[in-house]
């Protein structure tokens, strides 16, 4: 009715060719009645997509995944118009189901962009934002950091959350507090901070308790297994992990159970029961694999890869550690792929090709170093002792494994890996004066100035 009541020969003409020639003011009429309807329909297919994403659980069942896949686009677009009009209600609800569809994905980097869009969007200073706010921007960043720490950009995963704390001030709920101070714990074991890791984790766990979150109880006890078996206590660090089991199995949350029967089987490695470790190997690749997990599935080579070093099958051990480092690299993850390195140099020096342990440890510490992983470093550098070790370079092979044995952040099975080596050296009174990264720049210089030698 609005057009036709415009329609006269000064503002719609017919011309020659049968089209119209729309006079300038018509064409500025329909442009605004356009943007209103156009305007309500995108609030209508975003509100639809929105309540979509909420229907679809915790994201990571195969099903909940194809749903979603086959939405994406329309996901996608909901997303963007929720974050332009700061609509921080639907945000929340569909932050957990999307971070754990991208994360059982293993599509971090894409997770880490659709949240840092959202970011961009609804970003002020923590002392202008409400509460809303504050709740939506601590679930973005402390969601993004977990994908970041995923793929081994703990710096980036640090930065996040260290932008994240003064809006957590502002959070009441225990289970966002609980799940900001677990992501927090990771970051800090990566770095070898066991206390604080610790600390952070057992607080992460308390106010999961109170909120009645069993998934963040889950998490916590998984992680604080992980603690106890890098200081060594192995006893405890496996009640941990069992509690883990038992609770991700109460959620029927198939993933989380990979995830702590891997940690079992890495454990079962650290405490030589070789046998039991292959089993818990076999459950969680079984379940990663049913599930097409590639970041779980990639993670168990890798693992199952050492375990087979250890054995003395360095023909399996190799297939899997070259499959662990495909699949790390179809997913960018640096620190995984560092961890298939160091395991591939390994393979390589116990099969004398030291020309190939040279290359494989120079790539895995530069990845390491680059991800900020310290633990994995200084893997790295006990690899590189033995290799010196193996050119009868033993005063370069004893320092290194001195610094190995007197850094805090050793992990209790690379201590054990020095004092094996330690035995058949010299050590000098005191490690190099030097810091970490100092020494693998150092080292990698000296692998690189080798290039030639076997």
């Amino acid at each position: 009715d609005d057009l036709a009541a415009l329609q006269d020969k000064s503002l719609l003409q017919r011309e020659v060719n049968g089209r119209y020639h729309i006079h300038p003011l018509l064409q500025q009429f329909a442009a605004e009645k356009l943007d209103d309807t156009a305007g309500a329909v995108r609030q209508r297919h975003a509100a639809f997509y929105l309540a979509f994403i909420a229907q679809q659980g915790s994201g990571e069942s195969a099903a909940e995944r194809a749903a979603i896949r086959a939405e994406l686009p329309n996901v996608e677009m909901a997303w963007e118009w929720a974050a332009r009009r700061r609509d921080y209600a639907a945000l929340d609800r569909a932050i957990p189901t999307l971070h754990n569809f991208f994360s059982a994905q293993s599509w971090f980097q894409a997770g880490i962009d659709l949240f840092q869009f959202a970011l961009a969007q609804i970003a002020e200073p923590a002392a202008e934002a409400d509460a809303a706010q504050a709740q939506t921007m601590c679930a973005l960043l402390g969601r993004k950091a977990r994908m970041h720490s995923h793929i081994g950009q703990l710096a980036e995963a640090r930065a996040a959350l260290t932008e994240a704390m003064p809006f957590l001030r502002r959070v009441n709920d225990p289970d966002q507090r609980s799940t900001i101070f677990s992501y927090m714990a990771i970051t800090h074991f990566y770095a070898g901070d066991y206390a604080q890791a610790i600390e952070l984790a057992q607080e992460s766990l308390r106010l999961a308790l109170q909120a009645d979150s069993l998934d963040g109880i889950s998490f916590a006890y998984n992680f604080l297994g992980s603690c106890a078996k890098a200081q060594g206590d192995y006893e405890q660090s496996r009640a941990w992990f069992e509690q883990a089991v038992a609770a991700y199995r109460q959620l029927e949350d198939a993933i989380g159970e990979a995830m702590a029967l891997h940690n079992l089987g890495n454990l079962a490695q650290a405490m030589g029961q070789y046998e039991q470790a292959q089993a818990y190997y076999r459950q969680c690749g079984d379940l990663f694999q049913q599930h097409n997990h590639l970041h779980g599935a990639a993670t168990t080579s890798a693992n199952a890869g050492r375990l087979a070093l250890q054995m003395g099958d360095y023909t399996a051990a190799e297939e899997l550690l070259a499959e662990a480092l495909r699949l790390k690299e179809q997913i960018n993850d640096e620190r995984g792929m560092a961890v298939a390195l160091v395991g591939l140099g390994g393979v390589a020096l116990e099969t004398e090709n030291l020309a190939q342990a040279r290359d494989y440890l120079a790539r895995g510490l530069a990845l390491a170093q680059k991800s900020g992983d310290v633990k994995l470093a200084l893997e790295g550098v006990t690899g590189t002792a033995v290799y010196a070790h193996r050119l009868d370079q033993t005063e370069t092979a004893a320092e290194l494994i001195a610094f190995v044995l007197n850094h805090p952040a050793a992990a209790q099975e690379v201590r054990q890996q020095a004092e094996k080596l330690a035995a058949d050296l010299e050590l000098p009174a005191n490690p190099p004066p030097q810091e970490l990264d100092d020494l693998i720049t150092t080292l990698l210089d000296s692998l690189l100035a080798s290039k030639q030698t076997p």
